[in-house]
């Protein structure tokens, strides 16, 4: 049997590698969109990810490894609190989401691409640390019991691997409540160094560096849209809809 050296993955072969889930080539994912922040992204060539934590998702157990703490010799210490301020994410769903679940109160957009061309497109090959830094997951659901066990109960040394797959996994892990999104993440990991001359691709946003603004390719990424049957600005949605025309082809 022959192995494969690392040294000779392509960038197809990553982006198997780092697809965390049952996700083919041709799997569809959905997302609702607020319509101004899409235009935004759209006409600024970003992505825009989160931090998930309880102040951009309301969820005590949203990343939950950013705010547990751990008794080493006798003292209680919060050990990956700035490691996990620096994942970012983007939530989609693997079937039409439905409306009035995402965006309430606002004018919104249902948007349709494939799975993989969407990762394939914000994964940054020439990044030399870039399988460590871009995943796609399909989220994994547990009752809130569960996951505040393994919190509370857990040595901290058991999140800890070379590829950090334990680390993603608390931030693709959510509370059963919400099982019926369906979800699919996008995960970025910002790791800004002294020593690292890779150009960054990202802008960092938000009082509390909450949002990432990630450089991104639009071009053929949008299959369809739909615009939520209740918006009020018919202005703004054509205006969208107009932009996202105009990007439909890569």
């Amino acid at each position: 049997m022959s192995f494969k050296s690392l040294d000779d993955y392509t960038k197809a072969d990553w982006l198997a590698r780092n697809t965390h889930g049952p996700i083919t080539p041709d799997t569809l994912i959905y997302r609702v969109f607020r319509v101004d922040y899409l235009q935004n992204d759209l006409e600024s060539g970003v992505l825009t990810l989160v931090n998930p934590c309880y102040e951009t998702q309301q969820d005590d157990l949203e990343n939950p490894l950013k705010e547990a703490t751990f008794n080493v010799e006798g003292r209680s210490h919060n050990l990956f609190r700035r490691l996990m301020s620096e994942y970012y994410t983007q939530s989609w769903s693997l079937t039409p989401p439905s409306w009035g679940v995402f965006g309430q109160g606002q004018d919104t957009v249902r948007v349709a691409c494939k799975a993989a061309t969407l990762f394939d497109r914000l994964y940054d090959a020439d990044d030399p640390f870039a399988s460590l830094y871009y995943h796609m997951a399909i989220v994994s659901y547990l009752p809130s019991h569960s996951i505040t066990d393994r919190m509370n109960n857990s040595h901290f040394e058991s999140f800890l691997d070379s590829q950090g797959l334990g680390l993603l996994r608390t931030v693709t892990t959510i509370r059963s409540d919400f099982s019926g999104e369906d979800e699919v993440r996008l995960v970025y990991v910002r790791s800004p160094r002294d020593d690292y001359s890779h150009p960054l691709r990202h802008k960092v946003l938000g009082t509390e560096r909450e949002l990432c603004a990630h450089h991104f390719d639009w071009s053929g990424i949008i299959i369809d849209h739909t615009l939520c049957p209740t918006n009020t600005d018919a202005a703004s949605g054509q205006r969208l809809t107009d932009t996202i025309l105009k990007n439909a082809h890569p």
